[in-house]
């Protein structure tokens, strides 16, 4: 199958009021229908409801400005932020629940509806008078995960995180467990729907940093309430945790232990924003849950839309033959079913992938890029467990281990790509699996821009792959002043 996440502002931030009815969000539908996606997770929520909710307050509804800044600086809008609360109460005031048009809707075209609830939304909580985060969120300093705001002095991605992350609700406190479980309560009485997700992904902290292991049972009595109320109300249960078993449970997710339990139907491991997982290691999950479980639960891989292969700030998105290197790895990987989130950012790619098909046949004999890659891990027992092999220093021979997955029943050619951070691209031997490229040529400016470079080559190879993992390497003829690889890839075509 194949899973499409529905995130809790894109249909509203900018809608018109002209669409702010029934047809608009047919028709959203009818456009992902009849071809491959077979589920929609609809998430309405992040700290605010996108709909008039008897538990919470919805995203359009006026924020307490008498509560005192916790913070010295105080940024942030009263009025509504960007469209989102314009476009949600545009449809409560024409009486339009717009996710019971989408859940009818998908019913009908044969989608299965989910809802997938964001666990700890914290988008823009250094903001104070941001119209995203709640009330809740803003009279309850003490339910934070840390108290103080973080100083970052680095362009990481994963330092970068903190700025958000730290002002998460912290699950050990049974107010904070009551306060999401109310609106899942809610939630979990909507007709249609087949099944719920906890999205711990939104935003992966939900207990103080280094207190996953001891405070787990917390989340783990949780996930137990939900389910059975998931069992009383006929619906199957979905997790949405970070990529590794062991990553996993440093934050307290010990979705393991939920497998064996039988709390959960579905774990879906997942990077949160910035880069794919190449290697996500389904296998393992299997191991770590047990045999029994294993036959249950299935492990249904996901991605971001995002796919940058070195941990600094920047913006390189999902094209088609970068889905199909990342899912030919999936199936390599044991994979059987594909999960997509925030792919709704990127139409053109999802539309071409909905309507094309995504099976392991299709993908694998297309044309198809595989690039380096790390775990975005906001925290981590050990930094190497990020596995970046890109980093901000240079380094005179790189040696890049690349997943490439099922390799193609057809012909192929074989490139390696590479942006530097210079003008000028230094001189190179670039060898994969021991054998030096034939030929090579520069790339045009686009593709430099597009992966945060200065220059960019091409390196064509005449050679047949491994499945799975392959050696690329960088060896530069400059010893004393080696440029920077800001990106690196094998890319596989299928001969004409």
């Amino acid at each position: 199958m194949l899973i499409v996440n529905e995130d809790n502002s894109h249909l509203f931030h900018k809608l018109q009021p002209s669409q702010a009815n029934e047809k608009y969000l047919n028709d959203y539908v009818d456009n992902l229908a009849n071809a491959s996606i077979t589920h929609l997770f609809i998430n309405p929520n992040a700290m605010r409801t996108s709909y008039k909710s008897k538990v919470w307050e919805a995203a359009w509804e006026p924020m307490d400005t008498s509560i005192p800044s916790a913070f010295e600086k105080i940024e942030g809008d009263v009025n509504f932020y960007r469209g989102w609360q314009k476009g949600c109460k545009m449809f409560f005031d024409a009486g339009i629940n717009p996710y019971e048009v989408l859940i009818k809707r998908c019913v009908e075209k044969g989608i299965e509806p989910w809802v997938s609830v964001r666990m700890n939304d914290v988008h823009h909580s250094t903001e104070w008078n941001n119209t995203m985060s709640s009330d809740f969120w803003r009279k309850n300093k003490k339910f934070w995960c840390n108290q103080k705001p973080v100083e970052v002095k680095t362009k990481l991605i994963t330092d970068f995180a903190r700025k958000w992350t730290d002002f998460a609700l912290d699950y050990s406190h049974a107010e904070v467990r009551d306060h999401y479980f109310k609106l899942i309560n809610e939630l979990s009485q909507w007709e249609g729907i087949k099944g719920i997700e906890l999205d711990f992904m939104r935003f992966g902290v939900c207990l103080r940093i280094g207190r996953g292991y001891q405070d787990a049972h917390f989340i783990t009595d949780f996930v137990r309430d939900v389910r059975k109320l998931c069992n009383e109300r006929g619906l199957k249960l979905a997790v949405r945790v970070w990529t590794t078993p062991k990553g996993a449970r440093y934050a307290g997710f010990d979705a393991p232990l939920w497998a064996k339990d039988g709390l959960v139907d579905i774990i879906i491991p997942s990077p949160f924003y910035f880069s794919a997982d190449y290697e996500l290691p389904i296998d393992e999950w299997k191991r770590e849950m047990g045999a029994e479980a294993a036959k249950r639960i299935e492990v249904i891989p996901a991605t971001d839309s995002q796919n940058l292969t070195l941990n600094r700030y920047g913006n390189t998105y999902f094209d088609v033959p970068t889905f199909d290197g990342w899912a030919s790895c999936m199936y390599y990987q044991g994979a059987k079913s594909l999960y997509l989130f925030n792919f709704i950012y990127v139409p053109k790619t999802l539309d071409a992938i909905n309507k094309r098909g995504v099976s392991k046949d299709i993908v694998v004999n297309s044309d198809r890029r595989h690039p380096a890659w790390f775990r975005d891990f906001w925290y981590c027992e050990n930094p190497d467990e990020r596995r970046a092999q890109l980093t901000e220093k240079p380094q005179v021979h790189y040696k890049l281990d690349i997943n490439c997955g099922i390799l193609p029943s057809v012909e192929y050619t074989v490139q390696a790509r590479i942006s530097f951070n210079r003008k000028t691209p230094p001189k190179c031997k670039v060898l994969i699996n021991g054998v030096e490229s034939v030929s090579e040529q520069k790339l045009p400016n686009w593709f430099a821009k597009q992966t945060k470079g200065k220059s960019s080559m091409c390196y064509n190879f005449d050679i047949k792959l491994k499945e799975g993992a392959n050696k690329l390497e960088i060896i530069q003829a400059d010893k004393e002043k080696p440029a920077n690889v800001f990106w690196a890839e094998i890319r596989i075509k299928p001969k004409k």
